[in-house]
């Protein structure tokens, strides 16, 4: 049974019980479902049948309507960040080619845009499901993401494992923090409205606050809330257990570091790709783990895995093999894009059935627990829980006339250096090396760290001498051989507003880092309480990669 489906049928199973609380109050099933087909007979109407229908509202009620209302037309929704920059919404609308849009459309847009309230007020239509259920945007190398095309039955098999493994149901309050363009606001959505629960839709202000999510968890008996590994981290760090009774935090998206284990919290590690429906494996964490790094555990129900080797030999346990995934998650491929979908989505020889080459690598212990590891390439990257391909950063800065050549890479736990300490704490970051036009200008240093996209501090005290380009590329293919040959430092200091920042400040390159990463600012004060500044020293050895 497909999800437009189930949630009709809890809405007529009980059709008093809230479905949605948001700041505009309570909504019943009853008015979730009725609202619902009365704008499925709108986007049935509008547009090419089955054709993608983009989404740009803030996180409440609205977004959850339109959804359902597309789903419930035969129309896969597709979720975009309505905070994002409009060129980077209006990049990826013009190269998908999506023609309906419901919420605020980006000056430009070539579709038809529709308020929410265009949805309300008509006959309820008679529910029409299509093959496809969403689709999610992920991140592009050639600076334009993708958007990954999941079928009803991805989402099926992710909402009965989750509504069978956390037992929701009537009673239980699901907290909603994720961001709407990522994959991770489908899992907290979805299996909430199947099993009849509450989706409480935390507010704007709170969602990247642990304490904050604390307080409101409290205040609002909160039973079940997903953060992003990174906010999970800081939650857990909050010691504040007691605080909010019954309460499962679900977490994902990077390697878990903890430092404590929950006295009555159940804490829950993920490990997923958008391109195999949000959740792959989990396992329970309930006891400190070594070296502090709990395992992603085992293939919930209904996926399968595979690792291989380079040589695509299956790896022996014990051993490091990149991870391929099968099974009923596995998503149809890339929205207009062939090519890119046989890349990465085929057959293994040994194996039946069609499988997703990740690029991630694990490795599996004895208990039969996998472990991340890391990325076969750098190409792809993890930051703060939010994958992003640096070629999309790269594409995206040099689009600027002022910028001749751009080389971006990881620092962090997964990164070149092995990590900034911030408090004792180890988190990854983005770091750009950018080759200006301008004859007064050198290479500039540009460091971009992202808490759910939010660049900091950026400083240069010295410049790079004797560089004729940034593409060259060293023996195992790495992107950054200058920051290699800088022998950069990085260590925590005091906000200060250096050389970078006021290139940043005096061009456009804050707006390229604000629209590739989403950001709300570039520069000093964008997140001063954690602001670092980056030191560079000239160019001498470098011992390595971590």
């Amino acid at each position: 049974m497909n999800i437009p489906t189930q949630v009709l049928r809890q809405a007529a199973r009980a059709p008093e019980l809230v479905a949605v609380e948001d700041d505009m109050g309570a909504l019943s099933y009853r008015d979730l479902v009725g609202q619902a087909l009365s704008g499925a007979r709108v986007l049935g109407a509008c547009g090419p049948p089955g054709s993608p229908v983009a989404v740009r509202v803030p996180p409440g009620r609205d977004l959850i309507i339109v959804a359902l209302a597309a789903m419930l037309a035969s129309r896969p929704y597709l979720p975009l960040d309505p905070n994002e920059p409009s060129r980077r919404a209006l990049a990826f609308l013009h190269d998908t080619k999506i023609s309906t849009l419901v919420g605020a459309a980006p000056e430009g847009a070539a579709v038809t845009a529709l308020p929410p309230s265009a949805l309300h007020g008509h006959d309820l239509a008679d529910p029409v499901t299509g093959p496809v259920a969403y689709v999610v945007r992920t991140s592009g190398s050639t600076g334009v993401p993708k958007g990954v095309v999941v079928p009803h039955g991805g989402l099926t098999n992710l909402v009965s494992w989750h509504n069978r493994t956390y037992a929701s149901g009537p009673g239980i309050r699901q907290l909603q923090t994720a961001n709407p363009g990522f994959d991770a606001a489908v899992w907290e959505i979805w299996p909430s409205l199947c099993a009849g629960g509450t989706l409480v839709i935390a507010p704007q202000g709170i969602r990247l606050s642990p304490v904050s999510i604390v307080d409101f968890a409290r205040q609002h008996a909160i039973n079940l809330l997903f953060a992003p590994t990174p906010i999970a981290e800081m939650i857990v760090d909050l010691d504040q257990d007691d605080a909010v009774a019954c309460l499962t935090l679900l977490t994902g998206g990077d390697r878990l570091r903890l430092r404590r284990i929950p006295r009555t919290w159940q804490i829950v590690n993920h490990y997923g790709p958008a391109e195999a429906t949000v959740v792959t494996t989990w396992h329970p964490v309930t006891e400190p783990p070594a070296k502090g790094i709990p395992a992603i555990g085992r293939p919930i129900d209904g996926v399968r895995i595979a690792m291989r080797g380079p040589d695509g030999i299956p790896t022996a346990p014990g051993d490091t093999g990149e991870i391929f995934i099968s099974g009923r998650g596995l998503a149809s491929g890339y929205h207009g894009r062939q090519a890119d979908t046989d890349k990465v989505f085929g057959a293994l020889s040994d194996l039946p059935g069609r499988w997703y080459r990740t690029g991630d690598l694990v490795s599996l212990d004895a208990q039969g627990d996998l472990h991340f590891q890391g990325r076969v390439n750098d190409d792809q990257v993890n930051i703060r829980g939010v994958r992003i391909e640096v070629g999309e950063v790269e594409a995206a800065l040099t689009r600027h006339p002022a910028i001749r050549e751009a080389v971006v890479a990881p620092v962090g736990p997964i990164g070149i250096f092995g990590g900034l300490l911030d408090q004792g704490r180890c988190e990854p970051c983005l770091v750009g090396v950018l080759m200006c036009r301008a004859r007064d200008r050198k290479t500039e240093l540009v460091r971009v760290r992202r808490h759910e996209a939010v660049p900091r501090v950026v400083e240069e005290q010295d410049v790079f001498g004797g560089c004729r380009g940034l593409t060259q590329r060293t023996g195992d293919g790495s992107r950054i051989v200058l920051i290699h040959q800088a022998d950069a430092v990085f260590r925590p200091q005091a906000p200060k507003l250096g050389i970078a920042e006021q290139f940043l400040y005096s061009t456009d390159i804050a707006g390229r880092c604000r629209n590739v990463l989403q950001a709300s600012s570039v520069g000093a004060g964008a997140d001063e309480d954690h602001a670092r500044s980056v030191r560079v020293r000239k160019p001498g050895n470098h011992h390595g990669r971590s």
